[in-house]
């Protein structure tokens, strides 16, 4: 598994709730076989899992996108890598790929 962790600067929380929305909206529509959405239908079902970070306090956010093989996250990299946050939302930092070498929950009780 690969993920890629773009981070941005610059946002406002209004802003990140608007995003979280937009996203969650977006990829409930490509589930639904809809094709009316930012993310283009055909990269969104390469994607195996997203997370959105924020840092209210700061402006900051990262976005962590999942793919199962380095084949789909070059071709979800090149799709994202092409689009620019919105007015508002901040600015891109950084953008890294790793590949994913654990992952792993745990649980950790306290004794008593």
């Amino acid at each position: 598994m690969y993920v890629r962790i773009a981070r941005f600067e610059g946002g406002s929380s209004a802003r990140f709730d608007a995003e979280r929305d937009r996203l969650l909206k977006d990829l409930e529509a490509i589930r639904r076989g809809e094709s009316d959405t930012e993310i283009p239908a055909e990269i969104a079902r390469k994607i195996s899992r997203v997370e959105m970070m924020v840092d209210r306090e700061r402006g900051a956010s990262a976005m962590s996108i999942y793919c199962e093989t380095a084949a789909q996250m070059r071709e979800v990299h090149e799709a994202l890598d092409a689009m620019s946050p919105g007015d508002g939302e901040g600015r891109r930092v950084s953008v890294e790929i790793y590949e994913l070498a654990l992952d792993e929950a745990t649980q950790v009780s306290q004794a008593a």
